[in-house]
């Protein structure tokens, strides 16, 4: 349903008087239908008089109450009928349907992540290159398939959750932040029902379905094989993707240090950077790898990406991602020289395998990297301030629990003398909107909670070299990235699915240790 499109207007009909009719039988029951219970009707008629020929009754039947005869009564009476009918049929089928795919998605865990993480990356690789025609993958109904495949994991988790309530005081803090965020963005949706429809839980789709995901991944991978095999997927398939579609990339942008000729969006830049922090961290912490020259090759093509791309939001995970590595000593800095010094000769050699030097490099980074000092210089750093600043005025109106879904974007900013109909790019900023303090609160709680989590199973696997510690860090990284990349943008699937498979670990049955360990 659009928005601004009320329920009260869709079934009007139902709940006004009948006004006025045509003298044509034949559009009685349209007029019915169409009529307001004005003073003066839609049609142009003066409801409910019967003076004159624009007072008119229909004379089908041989009686008539308030202009209004037997028959139309009882043909609205069977339309009304026939359509809680059919709404009731679908209002079940859907439900039969939800019950099906969260069946589905708690038999088959890692299939229903799997199948998600496909939906995501084809989507993600074609938004900047029109590889596929819009709406691909929106079914029959307007619901797109990863919608499906979040509902279910919605309804595997409940469902779950109601025969497993016995989990360690991490998991059950995790879980009562989660109840407390599910029940504002319940209440974001049900506050504003009446006046969007269907467009305040579209809104929530939009944006904050793929929270079920790493709760999701938490308790179904009880299994360290199906956490190990997800990793692997998560790892190898951005970077599987990015390659397959690089010759369309060149083809279409061409080689150049800009902006505007960028060969992926940051969603993917932000995938293949976790993916080569994975890379990394199996292999220095769970002293598992694969081949030294595959994991130079990919570590290097993803620098070059995250480099020649230079979305300044990845750059900033990249920072976090580091500084995290350094403080919990998985990273040395009297190390980092080396490396260092390998991606500058390798990253030399490509560029000039292509017609680009290293002095244009540099260049390109520090007029990309200037914005972080002078973000009133660059075009895209000024758009968001003054976006950010006009939307934290109507934040402003609703501090306390925002606005709530259905509303969607519009708001005018005066720097530009124009209306902005786009998100604001910046989870904060957008919840602030949508949720106010209180939903801020409860999505900052719910990754507190998470972190908290994922460093206690980091400590109690300390002194071992195991996968458990390395997912663990994983999910720590994914907390960090997921709050640095929302600076400049929305929730993402690719660190969001990093601590799903961390908190794993934590509700997995043999991480459970007695409170003397703790």
């Amino acid at each position: 349903m659009a928005p601004g499109v009320s329920l009260q207007a869709v079934f009007r009909p139902a709940f006004l008087p009948l006004a006025i009719l045509h003298e044509s039988c034949g559009s009685c029951l349209v007029r019915v239908l169409s009529c307001r219970h004005d003073a003066k009707s839609a049609c142009g008629e003066v409801p409910f008089s019967t003076k004159g020929s624009r007072g008119k009754a229909c004379l089908v039947g041989s009686r008539t109450y308030g202009g209004i005869s037997v028959l139309q009564h009882l043909l609205l009476l069977a339309t009304l009928a026939v359509a809680v009918y059919w709404a009731g049929i679908v209002l079940l089928a859907a439900v039969a349907g939800i019950i099906v795919i969260s069946w589905a998605a708690h038999r088959f865990p890692i299939l229903a992540a799997f199948a998600l993480l496909v939906v995501v990356l084809i989507s993600q690789l074609s938004l900047m290159m029109n590889l596929l025609p819009e709406g691909w993958d929106v079914l029959p109904g307007g619901v797109r398939i990863s919608d499906l495949i979040l509902v279910g994991m919605w309804g595997a988790s409940v469902a779950t959750l109601f025969r497993r309530i016995d989990r360690s005081p991490e998991a059950k803090r995790l879980l009562a932040a989660s109840a407390l965020l599910s029940a504002l963005l319940l209440v974001a949706i049900l506050r504003n029902w009446t006046t969007y429809g269907l467009s305040a839980p579209g809104e929530f789709r939009f944006r904050y379905l793929i929270l079920g995901l790493p709760i999701f991944l938490a308790i179904h991978l009880t299994d360290e094989k199906m956490r190990e095999s997800l990793a692997s997927l998560l790892s190898w398939s951005p970077v599987i993707g990015a390659l397959a579609v690089l010759p369309i990339a060149v083809a279409k942008q061409g080689i150049q240090l800009s902006a505007s000729s960028r060969w992926y969006p940051a969603s993917i830049s932000l995938g293949l950077l976790l993916a080569a922090t994975w890379l990394f961290v199996s292999s220095r912490v769970a002293s598992r790898s694969v081949s030294q020259a595959l994991r130079y090759l990919t570590l290097l093509f993803v620098a070059f990406i995250v480099l020649k791309d230079a979305h300044r939001s990845v750059w900033l995970v990249a920072a976090v991602i580091l500084l995290i590595l350094m403080r919990l000593r998985v990273v040395e800095v009297g190390r980092l020289a080396p490396w260092l010094l390998v991606i500058v000769v390798s990253g030399a050699a490509i560029l000039s395998t292509v017609g680009l030097t290293v002095p244009q490099l540099i260049a390109y980074i520090t007029s990309r990297g200037s914005a972080f000092i002078r973000p009133t210089s660059d075009p895209t750093s000024y758009w968001r301030l003054v976006t950010w600043k006009s939307y934290l005025n109507v934040f402003m109106e609703h501090p306390w629990l925002g606005e709530g879904f259905g509303g969607y974007w519009d708001v005018y900013v005066p720097e530009f003398d124009a209306r902005i109909t786009v998100m604001p790019h910046s989870l904060y900023v957008q919840t602030l909107v949508k949720l106010g303090v209180t939903g801020m609160m409860a999505l900052l709680a719910w990754f507190g909670a998470a972190a908290s989590a994922l460093v206690a199973q980091i400590k109690r696997a300390a002194s071992e070299s195991t996968s458990a510690r390395a997912l663990a860090l994983m999910g720590l990284l994914g907390v960090a990235a997921s709050l640095t990349f929302g600076t400049a943008y929305s929730l993402d699937f690719w660190p969001l699915a990093w601590i799903g498979i961390g908190l794993a670990a934590v509700f997995s049955p043999e991480s459970e240790i007695s409170p003397n360990e703790r």
